[in-house]
């Protein structure tokens, strides 16, 4: 495997300029990334903060993670974090089915190995954590699966199952539409070597899942395991008694937290970049289960409350605090307040972020005190694109730099046609066209002679003959494109995989008919070749090796 960088046109947006220039975007931070000296100065941080209950913490890991099939390394892993030094480099994602796209994996990768680097470095245990968002309700954005269909084209592969009304990912059922999922991407991609073995996979994860969440979490324990991935589900029932104390602060304390909101969200604005986070009146940032739902609990003062989507059931703050103490697992936090709850619970050295993550982050600086908290180094995920070997050898042939590729899209490809072409089209028609130009305005000054007139009509004509020589240039064109069909064709299939619908690559594929195509142990040449400290991303060429599980 071959690593290049390539830069990609920096944006206006938060998250570019937190990569390219932090500086710019400091205030809203509490931590440079790129410092090491950050790490140091979080890890006194957490040194002298109020801490969780550690043992408890681990227990439930222990037996959530055993549950799901952990590695003995996981299990060192998790017995790292009883002690009182330990710290976490947390990542996580919504419940994607097969993972979701591969940024899932990326993200996960780059915990793991900032877990690694630090832990040397610092010379304390540092456990890396995947926390599912199976709290999420937005069922549309994890039920597919997009693929190269191998015809140059892309394949949406989708669970044949639609839930009714706003219910969490963790509350919806594996079976039986996840075995059809399953039978679809058979279908759908080429048989290989590890065909079978990562179809088993897939189909005796989904068999012993209760449910979505739990699923893709097996699956990343099943990929990441041997790298002592700890991975943590807020909806199992002893993680949720475990923040019984945050919800009652997040209520008593929710119209603090709109206000630290919204004072971030005008400073970004002022900046002039676009908040992440949509404010919403009455917002307490906490959703409250009922009948199944997940639905969003307002309040107006901080006292009195009611459910925005069924504006019959209210609530007083006393009950609402009562409901807390009891059936903690009755709240649960949206996207302003998770990353609190994950630092209540996890001693959190770094979060691993994506560009999404990273922009919100910013108006939560200010929300984090509420909560006697700091928030933590907020650390950009590894960005990849990866290039089949194949693809790279057509792109040599070309004579075209992937880079190039991803910057330029198909107007790299353009330049390669001006190359292969045989007659010079443009040169041609651009001679031609300055040749009738150039005879047509001495013929309008001789004819303007006879009338002036004449001159306007010279020129109209001058037009029609210009349109109709760039008809035949375009003519010309086509035919050019014809005789290098198969080679734009080619193109077209290696822009798709690089770039589907002029996307990042990690922002739509899934890793699995990469895993099919290349093995399981795809993932360990990875973890092997990259380091998490370039914020650059990378184009990584894939060799046809063989990579098993090993």
């Amino acid at each position: 495997m071959i690593s290049r960088e390539q830069a990609w046109p920096d944006g206006v947006s938060l998250a570019d300029r937190f990569l390219s220039d932090f500086g710019a975007v400091s205030e809203f931070y509490a931590y440079d990334p790129s410092d090491p000296a950050s790490f140091q100065r979080r890890r006194e941080a957490l040194t002298g903060a109020e801490g969780g209950d550690r043992e408890a913490l681990a227990d439930a890991l222990l037996a959530y993670n055993e549950k799901i099939g952990c590695t003995e390394t996981t299990r060192r892993n998790i017995a790292k974090l009883r002690a009182a030094n330990a710290a976490a480099v947390v990542t996580g994602q919504q419940a994607g089915v097969l993972t979701g796209p591969l940024y899932t994996i990326y993200k996960t990768i780059t915990a793991i190995l900032l877990a690694r680097k630090w832990e040397a470095e610092l010379g304390i245990p540092v456990v890396p954590v995947f926390w599912v968002a199976s709290e999420d309700h937005d069922y549309s954005e994890i039920n597919h699966i997009d693929l190269p269909d191998g015809r140059g084209g892309i394949e949406r592969l989708t669970l044949p199952y639609t839930p009714h009304g706003k219910v969490s990912v963790g509350h919806l059922p594996a079976l039986p539409a996840g075995l059809e999922l399953i039978e679809a991407l058979d279908y759908a991609v080429p048989d290989s070597v590890h065909k079978a073995e990562m179809l088993d996979l897939l189909r005796r994860t989904v068999q012993v899942s209760d449910n979505l969440a739990e699923w893709c979490v097996r699956l990343m324990s099943e990929l990441f395991g041997r790298h002592g991935l700890v991975c943590f589900d807020p909806l199992e029932p002893a993680f949720r008694a475990q923040l019984g104390g945050f919800f009652n602060r997040a209520l008593q304390a929710n119209q603090a937290v709109g206000a630290a909101l919204a004072t971030a969200t005008g400073r970004i604005t002022a900046k002039g970049f676009a908040p992440q986070l949509s404010l919403e009146a009455n917002n307490t940032n906490l959703f409250l289960y009922d009948a199944g739902e997940r639905l969003p609990l307002a309040s107006a003062d901080g006292s009195q409350f009611w459910l925005r989507d069924r504006s019959d059931r209210s609530y007083t703050l006393a009950e609402l605090l009562a409901l807390a103490a009891d059936c903690p697992d009755r709240f649960s936090p949206n996207a302003a307040l998770r990353p609190v709850a994950q630092d209540v619970l996890f001693p959190t050295l770094a979060y691993v972020a994506g560009p999404g993550e990273i922009a919100y982050y910013a108006q939560l600086r200010d929300v984090y005190p509420v909560f006697g908290r700091e928030m933590p180094i907020i650390y950009p995920r590894l960005s990849l694109t990866l290039l089949a070997a194949d693809e790279a050898a057509g792109l040599a042939r070309f004579a075209l730099d992937p880079a190039d590729v991803l910057a330029q899209g198909r107007e790299a490809f353009a330049d390669y046609l001006e190359r292969v072409d045989p007659v010079g089209i443009d040169a041609v028609f651009d001679g031609l066209g300055q040749r009738f130009s150039a005879a047509y305005a001495e013929l309008a000054d001789t004819l303007s002679v006879l009338n002036p007139n004449l001159r306007p009509l010279s020129e109209g004509n001058l037009g029609r003959i210009l349109y109709q020589v760039n008809y035949l240039r375009r003519k010309a064109k086509h035919r050019l494109r014809q005789n290098n069909r198969l080679v734009i064709r080619e193109f077209e299939a290696i822009l798709t995989n690089l770039q589907p619908k002029g996307e990042k690559q990690e922002r739509v594929f899934n890793i699995f008919p990469y895993l099919i195509r290349y093995g399981a142990g795809l993932i360990d040449v990875l973890l092997g070749h990259l380091t998490p400290d370039s914020f650059s991303p990378k184009i990584l060429t894939v060799e046809e090796d063989t990579y098993g599980n090993g």
